[in-house]
């Protein structure tokens, strides 16, 4: 018997087994298929799964029962495609992002910070003059503040990671509080990994994995991304290091005389040099990581050449950058290269990333010209007899500006700063898409020359007023 002749109580209950591309997909293939893909209980229940999993703001959606059946799906169109305000109109030559509310919070913290809106809308992150600290935004309350304050540690940089269970897993690095000015004791750096369970505020449950509780001697460790057990950094001096913070095993990731980057999926990680994409599976990368001498990181870290490896998955871009013929020509010659890349699971389609690569390249006096790639990555394979897939989205990249790689959205969304010669402008900051469509937003009580971050799947952005402690969430349409 196929699908279609199933009983429509018995389909519809294959569907909410679905993700959002699933439904789609089948609803495609008949006439029948189609009027119970789109049912209005059937995408109820898509947008409450999204919702439980963090990907869509709990604050835009407070009921998905009362929407309309096109509401709903515009809730999935703003995940792949930013806020809808954020999209150009047929043969528009600029966006015009308008703004559904501001929400301001606080005073939070007296002191010029960081803060980040978690996926799930409901909370954020805010490095408070130091100390780490979870805010829910509709009590306007703080709650949690991490335990390192007390033990004298200051938070340098952190990462985070928001599992669909809810589940906040944050890689901080830290220092000594006064470590500088103490001429007695050498500075260490810290490395901490926190758990934090937001489901029940009221009960929150945070574990701590503090690592080398005696901290590193390498001064300029950050954290770039955690994902799982897995903390990647970057320090000046020693390049990339993933650690494995359940082992304690870490290992110095270089290329042979490449400008590269990496970005962690959660079973993979990826890595883009000049024209060339890699990805390695993280349980081949871990059997190279070792136990190291937190006094002398540089020197007991396994050294592992990520192109001795063997990577699953090799890919070549189709790109208007032209690749150095030689490491000279690279560090000294005509060609400047810069790289950005990112990793996005998609919500979705399950199983499924979306990768975003930037390439910025400068030939002796020219202008930096900057190209932005789309691909879609299947990994694992929906079954062991089948190869990973990977594929472009896109006929050839689109040309951006180089501010572009400084952060991206899922969906290609980038948000910069703009600054003015005039003492009594008011504080801007522009959206561009991935066709360099751009548009101007000013933002109330927004501090010159402070970008704003954006949100991962929704697009609201957050940013720290300096003269109040307030932070400020914008929400569009």
């Amino acid at each position: 018997m196929i699908l279609s002749e199933l009983p429509t109580e018995v389909i519809v209950e294959i569907l909410l087994c679905c993700d959002v591309f699933g439904v789609i997909n089948i609803g495609e293939t008949c006439k029948h298929l189609h009027e119970i893909s789109c049912s209005k209980s059937v995408w109820i229940s898509l947008i409450i799964d999204l919702k439980l999993r963090g990907v869509i703001d709990g604050r835009l959606v407070p009921q998905p029962t009362q929407l309309s059946l096109s509401e709903l799906v515009g809730l999935a169109q703003r995940v792949l495609h930013g806020p809808k305000s954020w999209r150009p109109l047929p043969g528009a030559i600029e966006l015009t992002p308008e703004v559904l509310r501001y929400v301001s919070l606080g005073p939070c913290t007296a002191r010029p910070a960081y803060c980040r809106l978690l996926p799930d809308g409901r909370h954020f992150l805010l490095n408070n003059d130091g100390t780490l600290e979870c805010w829910e935004v509709e009590r306007n309350q703080r709650v949690w503040q991490s335990p390192l304050s007390k033990s004298g540690l200051e938070i340098l940089s952190f990462a985070l990671e928001q599992n669909e269970l809810g589940v906040v897993m944050i890689a901080a690095t830290c220092l000594q509080a006064g470590m500088f000015a103490n001429a007695s004791r050498a500075p260490r750096v810290y490395v901490d990994v926190s758990e934090l369970d937001l489901r029940n505020l009221d009960n929150i449950i945070h574990t701590q994995h503090q690592l080398y509780p005696g901290g590193f001697d390498v001064l300029d460790l950050t954290v770039l991304a955690v994902s799982g057990d897995l903390v990647l950094f970057h320090s000046i001096v020693g390049g990339f290091l993933l650690i494995d913070w359940r082992t304690g095993t870490a290992g110095f990731l270089k290329a042979h005389h490449r400008t590269f980057k990496l970005a962690l999926g959660a079973t993979f990680m990826a890595m883009l040099s000049e024209t060339r994409l890699r990805f390695f599976d993280t349980a081949s990368l871990r059997s190279h990581l070792s136990v190291v001498d937190p006094d002398a990181l540089l020197d007991s870290a396994r050294i592992v050449f990520l192109e001795e490896l063997r990577p699953f998955l090799k890919h070549r871009l189709q790109s208007p950058v032209a690749e150095p013929t030689s490491s000279t020509e690279l560090s000294t010659g005509g060609l400047s290269l810069e790289l950005a890349i990112y990793v996005y699971p998609n919500p979705l389609a399950h199983g499924t990333y979306r990768i975003w690569l930037v390439q910025s390249a400068t030939n002796g006096r020219s202008p930096k010209v900057s190209y932005l790639h789309r691909l879609s990555l299947v990994y694992p394979p929906q079954s062991p007899s089948t190869p990973p897939v990977l594929y472009s989205t896109q006929s050839a990249p689109s040309v951006v500006s180089s501010g572009h790689a400084a952060q991206i959205s899922f969906s290609g969304h980038s948000v910069a700063a703009q600054r003015s010669a005039r003492v009594d402008a008011a504080a801007a900051a522009s959206v561009v898409d991935r066709h360099h469509v751009q548009g101007q937003m000013e933002l109330v009580h927004l501090p010159r020359a402070v970008t704003p971050t954006v949100a991962l799947y929704s697009g609201a952005l957050t940013y720290l007023e300096y003269a109040t402690g307030k932070v400020t969430i914008v929400y569009y349409v």
